[in-house]
C-alpha cells in the first residue's frame, strides 16, 4: 500500500510542469530584474578607480562594462529597465557600503582584519 501511494504522489509531481505558470506569461523567459550581470562591473570598475588601478585595466573594465550592457539588450536577455536597474542596484550597493556600514567601527574593523586575514 505503501509503494502503491509513493508512486501515485511521484507521478503528480513529475506530471506537473511547476514552472508554467510563471514563464508561460512572460514574453521574455531570460529577463530578469534587475539584470544583475549588469551590476557586476560598476562594481568592479568603481574599486579599480578607487584603488588607483593602472589605466589600461581601468580602461578594460570600462570597455567590458559596456559590451556588457549592450550585449544583455542586444541578445534579447534583458530589456533596457533590467539593466537599468542592475546599475542602479551597483551604485546603492557602493553608496551603502562606502558611505553607511564603513563608518560603523565594528563593521570597519571586521573588514580590515578579514582583509588581513585573506592577504
Amino acid at each position: 500500500l505503501h509503494k502503491a501511494i509513493r508512486r501515485q504522489r511521484q507521478m503528480c509531481i513529475r506530471d506537473r510542469d511547476i514552472f508554467a505558470p510563471m514563464y508561460g506569461r512572460n514574453a521574455n523567459v531570460f529577463a530578469a530584474l534587475p539584470s544583475l550581470h549588469s551590476a557586476y562591473m560598476p562594481v568592479a570598475f568603481t574599486y579599480a578607480v578607487m584603488g588607483r588601478c593602472k589605466k589600461w585595466l581601468i580602461a578594460l573594465f570600462g570597455i567590458i562594462m559596456a559590451g556588457i550592457w549592450f550585449t544583455a539588450i542586444y541578445s534579447g536577455h534583458h530589456y533596457m529597465i533590467d539593466v537599468l536597474t542592475g546599475i542602479a542596484c551597483a551604485v546603492i550597493g557602493i553608496l551603502l557600503f562606502e558611505q553607511v556600514f564603513m563608518r560603523l567601527p565594528v563593521f570597519r574593523r571586521f573588514m580590515f582584519r578579514y582583509i588581513a586575514y585573506i592577504s
